[in-house]
């Protein structure tokens, strides 16, 4: 526990993660789920309500490298982009959306079920510390990033123009999953006020049984097929029981709060009562109301 708490700090400090909790916005059903299972259901980026989820960024590089690369290179250019494009239809991609914003009116009704819903605060460091195991990308949203500014653009016209492997990287292949793996990170500057923070999977098959890879990690995550809102969807389960059980810690320390939204007729006291019969005491006591004035 000690380690991963350790580990969980060294990642706060280096990358400047300055909040102690970060909120996901759901209907209260989705949160009664989240405390039933003691899981976490990943979302496939196609039912996202940003059309160009993970292709914003993706696309972006694209436009940058048509713009630069030599015209007698713009073939292979194409090639390589056609490739991405080709590996991003076929890969298989998952997030868990999280905020800085704790009482958001905008999030109230974008996520919480029209402010009729929750938003869930989850420990920063509690979390950051049982998800080491698991593998996931955790991270930051940058909005409206230039992709000249980053890396991969470098790396892409090297191969292009010169036919160079730089920055250790190989293979093209793994320059396009580098790629791909990135671009869950950038999103279109219009959504820059949600101040997103999220969890994502790296590869589409890193559920499966393979070699080295020990039970705990198979038993903490799995794609599975679960009812959402009448529909069955395709999701990345976590287990967040296994994980905390890995470190050492209670299930209710993941939480800092429960805050009912603007809209929902539940009380403060109810839910907390059903929370201390599920026998989450603590949790129970994290329970509070917005003061959100959301009409």
């Amino acid at each position: 526990m000690v380690q991963r708490i350790k580990l969980a700090e060294e990642y706060i400090k280096k990358n400047n993660v300055t909040n102690d909790t970060l909120y996901h916005y759901c209907p209260q059903a989705s949160m009664l789920n989240i405390i039933s299972s003691k899981e976490l259901w990943f979302g496939r980026t196609r039912y996202m309500n940003d059309k160009l989820e993970v292709k914003y960024f993706v696309e972006e590089v694209g436009r940058c490298l048509r713009e630069n690369v030599s015209p007698n290179k713009s073939e292979l250019c194409n090639s390589i982009l056609n490739d991405v494009d080709n590996e991003l239809n076929r890969d298989k991609r998952y997030l868990f959306c999280m905020t800085e914003q704790r009482d958001d009116a905008a999030q109230w009704e974008r996520y919480a079920d029209d402010a009729h819903g929750v938003s869930i605060g989850f420990n920063t460091k509690t979390m950051i510390a049982a998800l080491f195991h698991a593998s996931l990308i955790f991270t930051r949203v940058w909005y409206g990033y230039d992709p000249r500014d980053h890396e991969i653009c470098e790396v892409l016209t090297q191969y292009i123009e010169h036919g160079r492997l730089t920055k250790g990287f190989s293979d093209i292949k793994g320059i396009i999953s580098n790629l791909l793996i990135g671009a869950v990170r950038y999103k279109h500057s219009s959504f820059q006020s949600e101040k997103e923070w999220r969890l994502g999977n790296y590869f589409g098959d890193q559920f499966k049984e393979k070699p080295g890879r020990s039970k705990a990690y198979l038993k903490s995550i799995h794609q599975d097929y679960k009812m959402i809102n009448g529909v069955i969807k395709d999701v990345l389960v976590v287990n967040l029981e296994a994980l905390c059980s890995e470190i050492q810690v209670e299930f209710d320390d993941l939480f800092n709060e429960i805050i009912i939204g603007p809209r929902s007729r539940q009380t403060v006291d109810e839910l907390q009562g059903y929370l201390r019969m599920q026998g989450h005491q603590k949790l129970a006591e994290k329970v509070t109301k917005t003061t959100c004035p959301l009409r």
